[in-house]
């Protein structure tokens, strides 16, 4: 999802943060989020990341995924590793932001402001198979196209059928 500028919650609400291995984790509530995300005037280009332990470790050992996660407008804990570092730190995580769970409630969003989706991964036909299940789960959602991730594609080409799909939301 693209998104140009802050939106009204995140200019209402001040961001706190923790960084774990040099990289940088937005502490907040799902509801917060989910408000974020629903201010966000589609098709406007921003990233929102699931950070645990192994991909902290991963960040801390490459400083290009690093960076990655540093150009995402939200990166959320997920996990219970990730808890764990906080508490060592001091610092208190009350909900787990999982990717896992989170993108029922992300998608949920995207069905209630027409955004389109792209699902993008997995093994041949699965993708296809998820698009069916969401559709009947979340009322209203749009998925614009599928694509598995055992396809021999470079990222042009990956951003390319995501760019032709008129994707909001990958």
């Amino acid at each position: 999802m693209t998104i140009v500028g802050a939106t009204a919650s995140e200019r209402a609400a001040p961001r706190r943060q923790l960084t774990i291995l040099g990289t940088a984790i937005d502490l907040m509530p799902a509801s917060d989020v989910l408000a974020r995300l629903g201010d966000a005037p589609a098709a406007a280009g921003w990233q929102l990341a699931f950070v645990n332990a192994h991909s902290l470790n991963l960040a801390h050992e490459d400083p290009e995924f690093r960076a990655v996660l540093g150009r995402c407008r939200l990166v959320l804990n997920d996990g219970i590793g990730v808890k764990l570092a906080a508490a060592m730190r001091g610092v208190r995580i009350d909900e787990n932001l999982n990717g896992s769970d989170f993108t029922w409630r992300v998608l949920t969003v995207a069905a209630a402001n027409g955004w389109r989706v792209f699902l993008y991964g997995g093994l041949p036909g699965v993708g296809a198979s998820a698009a069916g299940r969401l559709r009947a789960r979340i009322g209203g959602l749009e998925i614009a196209g599928v694509l598995d991730g055992y396809q021999p594609l470079t990222g042009e080409q990956v951003a390319g059928a995501v760019s032709r799909a008129s994707a909001d939301v990958v």
